[in-house]
């Protein structure tokens, strides 16, 4: 998928105490799907499309655990009042 529209909902820090490393969270919108050339270590990736409700839910529960998707997917409820 290529996005025509990125917003920026959250900058974060994933380590400050050991790196400065940080993450960005970004809203891709105006979608358009395109040809995929993942790289080796994408070779096993899974792309999961599912309604936002169900990605919250899946937050909430503990199903969805790595930092920057449970970020991203609480900032974006918050944004749009859920």
């Amino acid at each position: 998928m290529t996005a025509n529209k990125w917003t920026l909902v959250q900058r974060t820090h994933l380590s400050n105490s050991v790196s400065d490393e940080e993450g960005f969270v970004f809203i891709a919108e105006e979608l358009v799907a395109g040809q995929s050339n993942p790289e080796d270590t994408e070779a096993d990736m899974k792309v999961w499309k599912l309604p936002f409700a169900k990605a919250l839910n899946m937050v909430l529960d503990g199903k969805i655990t790595d930092s920057l998707s449970v970020i991203g997917i609480l900032r974006v409820a918050r944004i749009k009042g859920l």
